[in-house]
């Protein structure tokens, strides 16, 4: 199944979604490297 936070306008907002539901699914470790990755790619 998917979840599209359409409310969310910014990657960065999205991605904080992949870390909330990450707590859910025991893939903490991963969802904290993606967020890393969009955080990164959006401040350069």
């Amino acid at each position: 199944a998917a979840y599209v936070p359409s409310e969310e306008d910014t990657p960065l907002q999205r991605a904080e979604w992949i870390k909330y539901l990450g707590t859910f699914t025991n893939s903490e470790d991963r969802a904290n490297a993606v967020y890393d990755a969009v955080k990164t790619s959006k401040s350069d």
